[in-house]
């Protein structure tokens, strides 16, 4: 996905490719070469700023977290995405 979206150079195509890198470090427990990977991810979206709190959570970066917990609180697109996100803080 990353070659065809660097010749394509399609920015959601590129951000795309970074949210997909970064799972897989998560899923690898690469938490380092997961924030690089979502700092180029699309950072409006609130499921990717939730990634986000996750890596900084597994970081030990409390603090972060949080900022970015206050970023997704403050989304107001009244997306389902969004709602469930919402929801996975809560719980």
């Amino acid at each position: 996905h990353r070659a065809l979206a660097s010749k394509t150079g399609d920015p959601r195509a590129l951000q795309d490719a970074a949210t997909i890198r970064a799972m897989i470090a998560m899923a690898d427990k690469r938490y380092e070469d997961a924030l690089d990977d979502l700092q180029h991810a699309n950072l409006s979206n609130a499921r990717t700023l939730f990634r986000l709190m996750e890596v900084h959570e597994a970081m030990g970066n409390g603090a972060e977290a949080r900022d970015v917990e206050r970023k997704i609180l403050a989304l107001n697109d009244g997306s389902l995405e969004l709602a469930m996100v919402r929801r996975w803080i809560a719980n």
